[in-house]
């Protein structure tokens, strides 16, 4: 039988870094208009990065880091997490895994 390990499990549901964005603007009662606008993130990618349609680039971390004060490392630490967590519960990855486990016994 294969051992568990904390690091194969996955939570219900991912955090997402385009939830943390559109929260710090909720609490700063600030539009995503205004954001593109300091940042010069045009609106329709920053719209889709907030929706998680579209990943958050280094680039525009270090934008955002500039205008909400949320380092840029934390913003990309937890778009590479969710991806992780993403795979990790992938089916495909899931069935591979549990052949490399049996293989290593």
């Amino acid at each position: 039988m294969a051992k568990f390990s904390l690091n194969q499990a996955v939570p219900f549901e991912s955090t997402q870094v385009g939830e943390v964005i559109r929260d710090e603007l909720e609490a700063r009662d600030m539009k995503q208009s205004e954001l593109s606008d300091i940042t010069g993130i045009q609106r329709s990618i920053l719209n889709n990065v907030i929706k998680g349609k579209r990943a958050l680039t280094p680039e525009m971390a270090v934008l955002i880091e500039a205008a909400l004060d949320i380092p840029a490392y934390v913003l990309m630490n937890i778009q590479s997490q969710d991806g992780l967590n993403k795979a990790r519960a992938s089916e495909r990855v899931v069935l591979q895994l549990e052949k490399i486990s049996l293989s290593t016994l």
